[in-house]
C-alpha cells in the first residue's frame, strides 16, 4: 500500500503496515527518532506528511 493511499493522521497500526514492524518497533521508532507526532490521551497520531518527511519519501510521487 503507498503512503499516500492511508488516512493523514496514521495511528500506530498504519505505521506498522506501512513499515512491516512490530508494534514495540514502531513505538520506539517514534520515540528515538524524534518524528513529529501528536499524542491524544494514550495513543500516538503521526500525520503522513511527517512520516514522508523523515523517510524522505516525496508524497506526489509514491
Amino acid at each position: 500500500m503507498k503512503l499516500s493511499e492511508y488516512q493523514d493522521a496514521m495511528d500506530i497500526k498504519d505505521i506498522c503496515e506501512f513499515l512491516g514492524i512490530s508494534r514495540v518497533t514502531a513505538y520506539r521508532f517514534i520515540e528515538k527518532h524524534n518524528i513529529k507526532h501528536l499524542k491524544v490521551g494514550r495513543e500516538y497520531r503521526i500525520s503522513r506528511t511527517s512520516l514522508a518527511e523523515y523517510l524522505g519519501i516525496n508524497l506526489q510521487e509514491d
